[in-house]
């Protein structure tokens, strides 16, 4: 596996996992070049300060999650010491609430209901 293609990706414990997995050094893993979080179910603070400063990471979080919080979302992204880092709000529409599966859910994600996305 070529180190510069490696991504860990996975939402809401999954997440929690991946952030795991990225920072940790008794893993014997290839260590992923970036990571993608869709709403992250918790952190661990010295694991995420050994995830690599190169590692690109893509936090997401939906507007009308139920399950996680958002200062919970913000709280790890700003514990984040890389250099490439961003954060997607997903937002609601009037008849679409963005809960804690919307990144999940490919009718929504991809197309939506009646061509909203």
């Amino acid at each position: 596996v070529e180190p510069n293609e490696v991504i860990f990706s996975g939402h809401s414990k999954g997440a929690y996992v991946a952030l795991v997995a990225a920072g940790s050094s008794n893993i014997n893993l290839v260590k992923p070049k970036s990571l993608v979080l869709f709403n992250p179910a918790g952190y661990d603070r010295e694991l995420v300060s050994q995830i690599p400063f190169d590692t690109a990471i893509t936090v997401t979080y939906s507007d009308k999650d139920t399950v996680i919080n958002e200062s919970l979302i913000r709280e790890i992204y700003d514990s984040l010491r890389v250099t490439y880092k961003q954060l997607i709000t997903l937002q609601s529409y009037d008849n679409l609430d963005a809960d804690h599966f919307f990144p999940l859910s490919k009718s929504f994600f991809f197309g939506g209901k009646n061509g909203v996305s």
